[in-house]
């Protein structure tokens, strides 16, 4: 039986894609209610547009291969 060098050393083989993607991720704007805490911006200072970051959209980008081309837009 023959094995690789890379599976005796414990190296990961790299996957190299045939093409190269173009991925775009919009987290939309929610609609002002109590549970987006817009009430609570005025208190953080000006700079303050979201108080928890959209961390499924996040979950799902951190997948993609690193030859692809990622955005994250956040409105």
């Amino acid at each position: 039986m023959v094995k690789s060098l890379a599976l005796e050393t414990g190296e990961k083989t790299g996957y190299i894609p045939q093409n190269k993607r173009k991925i775009l991720a919009i987290f939309p704007k929610y609609s002002q209610s109590f549970g987006t805490f817009h009430h609570a911006y005025p208190l953080m200072g000006s700079k303050v547009k979201a108080l928890m970051p959209p961390q499924g959209i996040l979950v799902a980008i951190a997948y993609y291969l690193r030859e692809w081309d990622v955005r994250f837009i956040d409105f």
